[in-house]
């Protein structure tokens, strides 16, 4: 019994090292003889373990490549790279891929199976690298799976979502701790609009606002943004309140003054009427 069984292995092996979807040897290129628009699924061997995934292949020709995945390993964060370019032109144009490692030992081996149809036969055949025009592929989308960090238009993402470019949607959700209400708390000290001024000729922008400088090389949260912006514009509503106050006092003086002003003409114009008739 062990002996049918080491010989099915050893069938096993020797039939998926001869399988030509398969590419056996690192840093070798390989043309793909097939041509045309495929899913295809990848299984990329190294050191002590195997990876696999789904990535879309879609070139005319094989003129440009739209895939590109860099294999994270469970041992010892091994990984192996998938490089890709092209050989020949026009309708004759083959895309070429070769498997080199990253930081692993060495990368054994990738396979490709189509998706749709399994026994598609992407005919692999090893060709010498002088023959091969070296692309870069469209990096669109990447997942550290180790991190768990997932890239789009980058493959270093240093967040859970990295966004190399504009995002459009109808709303964006932060939660948070904290928000700006204390402004108006009894025992909030606002600072003087002549402390605020110093504070701009001195630093060039408000207090705790961050300053161009800093922007541009850490960037802003969108939360923690939001709530100091929303602390200024509470404390500009302090001011306004104070000066519409005081502007209302003003008036009242003004009026006031107005009154007595008024009352003084009054008695002018009379004492003249009387210094007239007497004379």
């Amino acid at each position: 019994m062990r002996k049918v069984v080491s010989t099915f292995f050893f069938l096993f092996v020797v039939y998926s090292l001869l399988s030509q979807n398969t590419g056996t040897s690192q840093n070798t290129w390989y043309k793909i003889n097939s041509r045309g628009t495929y899913v295809t699924k990848i299984k990329a061997a190294g050191h002590y373990a195997q990876h696999e995934v789904v990535v879309h292949i879609i070139n005319n020709y094989w003129n440009t490549a739209e895939v590109q995945y860099i294999s994270e390993f469970n041992y010892n964060h091994n990984r192996i790279k998938l490089e890709w370019g092209f050989l020949g032109s026009g309708s004759s144009r083959y895309m070429a891929v070769r498997i080199v490692p990253v930081t692993a030992d060495y990368a054994s081996s990738f396979t490709f199976t189509d998706v749709i149809d399994p026994n598609f036969d992407y005919a692999l055949e090893a060709v010498d690298s002088s023959l091969v025009t070296t692309i870069s592929p469209k990096k669109q989308f990447f997942i550290d799976e180790w991190t768990g960090n997932i890239g789009i238009n980058t493959i270093s993402p240093d967040e859970k979502l990295s966004v190399n470019g504009n995002i459009h949607t109808k709303e964006v959700r932060v939660d948070l701790t904290g928000w700006s209400d204390f402004i108006f708390d009894n025992d909030y000290k606002l600072p003087t609009l002549e402390e605020v001024e110093k504070h701009i000729k001195e630093k060039g922008h408000l207090q705790n606002i961050p300053s161009a400088e800093e922007v541009e090389e850490k960037g802003i949260l969108l939360g923690d943004m939001n709530a100091k912006l929303l602390q200024k514009i509470e404390e500009l509503t302090l001011y306004t309140i104070d000066q519409e106050k005081k502007l209302e006092t003003q008036e009242t003086q003004i009026k006031q003054q107005n009154e007595i002003n008024q009352e003084l003409l009054s008695r002018l114009l009379k004492l003249e009427e009387l210094l007239n008739k007497n004379k």
